[in-house]
């Protein structure tokens, strides 16, 4: 199945995917993603794509402690017989032989780990403890971040040689406000997996409902969508997601303000039209056409509309 943060037709989308496909054959893959765009599901997928016979393994370093994630890394404390890093035979670094190791959140690793794996990059080959022999690896290290790797080497907090080995093949994950095109496709996708675990019908998106889900930032990226797609599938009353759902159940975080109270339902009513229709012209870079009929209203109904709402039909000069 083809993982969620790689479905779309978007520019951006493709980008990815043909960045993902020349990555394939290289030794040492930086996978630079914000949080909540599964940097994991990126790495696994190139894995896919090498053809490594090995498995994929992967070691997340967030949240985790620095001691047990250099442990499950290289197993026991090195006892070195070589120059080669040595590590245990069922810690993760053996465990990935001939397939992928994937490091999440590099720059969570403790300085000792670092050095460690610097040297695995480096030499491709490992000391095996309680064997007493080196070991050719043949592993891809995929690692990804969420953070500027280069100010954290410039402040001490990554090794340079490490830096360097990993961003000789980068891949920027684009975040979904750069996929606005993306949206719909990735909540059908959504919606239909949610509903066969779930052993219901799929709900279809209205054009209303999918244009405002389009324009809206999601800072927590696949994350914020997942729950949010999984919170209209629950609520929604009827087999379609309605604009009105979206409006009742999803958090805007700053994209429509909810109107002050005091007001009358009017006035209320008019604010939303007009800050609305404002989004979707924004959304459509102010293409006339594409934003009339995602509001299912004739153009000319738009311009009167706008005209009444006092919404500007000039597209701004920074805008493109």
């Amino acid at each position: 199945m083809v993982p969620l943060v790689l479905i779309g037709r978007s520019a951006a989308a493709r980008r990815l995917a043909d960045d993902m496909c020349a990555s394939a054959a290289a030794s040492c893959v930086l996978v630079e993603a914000e949080a909540g765009l599964d940097a994991v599901d990126i790495a696994r997928e190139i894995h896919v794509r090498s053809g490594r016979a090995g498995s994929f393994t992967a070691v997340e370093c967030a949240g985790a402690e620095p001691r047990l994630v250099e442990h499950e890394l290289f197993g026991e404390s090195p006892r070195r017989s070589s120059d080669l890093e040595s590590v245990s035979p069922r810690a993760a670094v053996a465990h990935a032989r001939g397939g992928t190791l994937y490091v999440g959140d590099l720059a969570e690793l403790s300085a000792s780990a670092q050095a460690r794996l610097a040297r695995i990059a480096r030499d491709g080959e490992a000391w095996l403890v309680d064997t007493d022999g080196s070991c050719r690896l043949n592993v891809s290290l995929i690692a990804s971040t969420s953070t500027d790797l280069e100010s954290e080497a410039r402040e001490g907090r990554l090794r340079h040689d490490l830096l360097r080995h990993f961003t000789r093949t980068r891949i920027v994950v684009p975040p979904l406000r750069q996929r606005a095109d993306d949206i719909p496709l990735l909540v059908e996708s959504l919606s239909t997996c949610l509903s066969e675990n779930a052993g219901t019908p799929v709900k279809a998106l209205t054009q209303p409902a999918a244009t405002l889900l389009s324009a809206m930032p999601w800072r927590g990226n696949l994350v914020e969508l997942r729950h949010a797609v999984a919170r209209l599938m629950d609520v929604a009353p009827g087999p379609v997601i309605q604009l009105e759902d979206v409006l009742a159940h999803v958090r805007f975080d700053g994209v429509l303000a909810p109107p002050a109270p005091g007001g009358t339902l009017r006035s209320a009513r008019r604010q939303f039209e007009r800050d609305y229709i404002a989004l979707v012209l924004q959304h459509h870079r102010w293409r006339i056409d594409d934003a009339a009929r995602s509001l299912g209203i004739q153009r000319t109904n738009l311009y009167r509309k706008a005209r009444q709402l006092g919404i500007s039909m000039a597209r701004p000069m920074h805008s493109s």
